[in-house]
């Protein structure tokens, strides 16, 4: 018999996430940073319980449903901060802008 986790699960929580970016940017104006985004969530995805479920990205704002198997409580918000890590690192050095480029407070809502 396996041990499982208290905090995992094999039913799906679900969630709606909203990041932007910082005011006066547009982050996502480009396809190709719109592409970039999706990337960093594919990559991101491969190694966590949070599956992408559909997306919308505008010129600043990535609006995200996604499926969680774990119940702890900082795993959307650990997944989307690393995805925002790498996608300000790829906006920084494409348009020679230094320091976060996204808001801080990524809005997370259980839905």
């Amino acid at each position: 018999m396996s041990k499982v986790k208290a905090n995992n699960t094999t039913t799906a929580v679900h969630f709606y996430v909203e990041v932007e970016g910082k005011k006066g940017l547009q982050v996502f104006a480009s396809d190709v940073a719109k592409q970039y985004y999706v990337s960093c969530m594919q990559q991101a995805e491969a190694n966590s319980p949070i599956k992408v479920r559909a997306f919308s990205i505008s010129a600043n704002t990535a609006r995200v449903i996604v499926d969680s198997y774990d119940q702890a409580p900082g795993s959307c918000k650990s997944f989307f901060e690393s995805v925002a890590e790498a996608f300000c690192q790829y906006f920084s050095e494409v348009n020679s802008v230094a320091g976060a480029v996204l808001r801080k407070g990524i809005k997370i809502k259980s839905v």
